[in-house]
């Protein structure tokens, strides 16, 4: 009888020790970063998705970068030789996050240098429509202006019908702060793609 009291014991102290530990995935801060890759500082690549059995670039290679560009500021020529008009140090996503071996980086401009944010605790593969020109979505008396080069979450999707015959795919759409949005697809300007999102751990 003893064993089943501590077995009753041992399973209700796990079940306070998991709901302590976990925290409800709706409320979880999805950010999007670009991940790293490359074998030097002259071979870097920075893309939205992981690359499958490909490691992640080490963000020395990144600082070896910005002292390379900061060499051709000083000496006015690049490492071929070659004059140069550069007038100043291009980081890597400098109002984003990237993700390198060793974790989270950001670029702050007060150090000239990628600072440690954090950890990646988890990545969630999300879908986005990526808009290739200017475009003005009008559709039941709304007006939405899309700008060429941005991107928005796709949260769901139906099928609306004009004058109750022809189908049409509807994207519900969200940027980052604002309410969601519900806009016709067209593949003319569009183009739907998967990213990988992730939830950063401070450091």
């Amino acid at each position: 009888m003893n064993k089943v009291v501590d077995l009753d014991n041992w399973k209700a102290s796990k079940e306070e020790e998991v709901q302590t530990l976990h925290v409800p995935e709706s409320k979880a801060n999805l950010t999007q970063v670009f991940y790293m890759y490359g074998d030097d500082a002259d071979d870097l690549c920075g893309v939205l998705s992981m690359i499958d059995h490909q490691e992640l670039t080490s963000i020395e290679y990144l600082r070896q970068e910005i002292r390379d560009q900061q060499q051709v500021l000083n000496t006015g020529v690049d490492k071929h030789g070659n004059d140069t008009v550069d007038d100043k140090i291009e980081p890597w996503e400098e109002d984003g996050f990237i993700v390198c071996r060793e974790g989270v980086f950001s670029w702050n401009w007060a150090t000239n240098d990628y600072e440690f944010v954090g950890k990646i605790r988890r990545t969630e593969r999300i879908r986005v429509v990526d808009i290739w020109k200017d475009s003005q979505i009008i559709w039941e008396g709304t007006s939405l202006s899309l700008k060429r080069g941005s991107s928005y979450q796709i949260v769901d999707q139906y099928v609306a019908y004009v004058d109750e015959i022809t189908p049409t795919i509807m994207l519900v759409i969200k940027a980052d702060g604002s309410v969601p949005i519900a806009i016709p697809f067209d593949k003319e300007f569009m183009s739907i793609q998967y990213q990988d999102y992730a939830v950063i751990a401070g450091g």
